[in-house]
């Protein structure tokens, strides 16, 4: 069963970097916010380097996790801004090429999410 599930899960992320491209919201970002979208592609082109299709999976992923922090997280009914701020903190990155106020965002929202699950011990 667990060689089933891997090759299934391996079939599915080979098949969904094919042909790799932006995100229609990636696009807009891109296009509307590169203060925002900037970052965000030189996280993933220092940690993918040339690999094209993975700077983009990466691009799309930490664009889709940004959206989701700052447009329903922020607006949730048990936002709490100390446990976000920490979460940046945290995920602060320093890239190689010296882009500064750059932020994994994927794990910044990893971490609040677990950090507000677990708040309340």
């Amino acid at each position: 069963m667990k060689k089933l599930v891997l090759v299934l899960l391996v079939s599915t992320l080979g098949l969904s970097n094919v042909n790799a491209q932006l995100s229609e919201l990636s696009r807009n970002l891109k296009n509307a916010s590169p203060e925002v979208y900037n970052p965000i592609k030189a996280l993933a082109k220092d940690k993918w380097l040339n690999n094209h299709e993975m700077v983009v999976f990466t691009i799309n992923n930490q664009v889709e996790s940004w959206k989701e922090i700052f447009f329903v997280v922020v607006n949730s009914e048990n936002y709490d801004d100390s446990v976000l701020t920490d979460a940046m903190i945290k995920w602060k990155v320093i890239l190689n090429s010296g882009v500064e106020d750059v932020f994994d965002w994927e794990m910044v929202l990893f971490t609040y999410k677990n950090q507000m699950k677990n708040k309340d011990y």
